[in-house]
């Protein structure tokens, strides 16, 4: 019997201090994210990762971002890291250059920074020492 009577007391204590608990409203197991529809009908999902602030405040804005017509690459089929820079090789097009050929690793390959075409503003294109900005000026070097 006297177990049972201290079994109670720590039941009710334990039932008295969950009442006053405030209970979280979020699911567990859920991620913080955003889905969209592109303009090209893919279904797109962005999954922010947070970071702590660097020096003067700077933080970058790094997203794990999901997109249904997207090849397989680092991340998986149809992943991606977003919020970093890259240079890419793009294919020539008809309207930009005069013909059109695919990405083949010669000369003719043009060059894209995050998906954005460059353009050559000192030297040559593809040459050492080459200055580029992007086709539509977004300040980025």
């Amino acid at each position: 019997m006297k177990k049972f009577t201290q079994w109670l007391v720590v039941a009710g204590a334990a039932a008295s201090s969950l009442a006053g608990a405030s209970i979280n409203n979020t699911m567990v197991g859920t991620l913080p994210g955003d889905v969209t529809v592109t303009e090209n009908g893919a279904a797109s999902y962005r999954i922010p990762i947070e970071l702590p602030p660097g020096v003067n405040e700077m933080q970058p804005d790094l997203a794990l971002v999901y997109n249904s017509q997207q090849r397989n690459g680092l991340l998986g089929i149809g992943w991606s890291l977003s919020g970093l820079s890259s240079i890419t090789r793009c294919p020539t097009t008809l309207i930009q250059d005069g013909f059109i050929d695919g990405v083949d690793f010669d000369d003719n390959d043009k060059f894209c920074l995050s998906g954005e075409r460059l353009v050559a503003v000192s030297g040559a294109y593809g040459a050492h020492g080459t200055e580029y900005r992007t086709e539509y000026e977004s300040y980025k070097k």
